[in-house]
């Protein structure tokens, strides 16, 4: 969805949690992939990476054992706070023209519409797309 930055997978895979957590402390931690949090069930984390991206997507997964199979549910979204900077720098640029320029209400409107187009596209996809690719990898499910 283009408007807010959320996608969900489901993957299904033959190892047990046990195995899926310890494939997954593999790669989260401090000079690691991944940073953040991993528990029995559950995990949240986000790609380590050195340039800036304000849409690097933050991934909340669950794990839920079933009969003869593993239930993995990826949600991929930006978090609040990137979206409140965000909405800080349009408040700030539509207090300027309104200020000066009246009659150009609608100028920030569409750039942040450009800009938010552009970071969805540009920042979320590519690096949503990344992340789930090598966590299928680890986790050890088909495309």
């Amino acid at each position: 969805m283009i408007l807010f930055p959320y996608q969900k997978v489901r993957l299904v895979t033959s190892l047990t949690p046990d195995q899926i957590n310890k494939s997954l402390s593999s790669v989260i931690g401090s000079g690691k992939e991944f940073e953040g949090m991993l528990h029995q069930d559950a995990f949240r984390i986000s790609r380590r990476i050195v340039a800036p991206n304000i849409y690097l997507p933050t991934i909340r997964g669950t794990i839920q054992a079933s009969a003869g199979a593993t239930h993995v549910t990826l949600t991929f979204f930006a978090g609040p706070v990137k979206f409140a900077i965000l909405l800080g720098l349009f408040a700030f640029a539509e207090y300027q023209v309104r200020s000066k320029e009246p009659q150009s209400w609608w100028f920030p409107f569409f750039w942040i519409a450009f800009i938010h187009i552009v970071l969805y596209l540009f920042g979320f996809l590519p690096e949503k797309k990344w992340a789930e690719n090598r966590l299928r990898h680890f986790l050890q499910t088909p495309d």
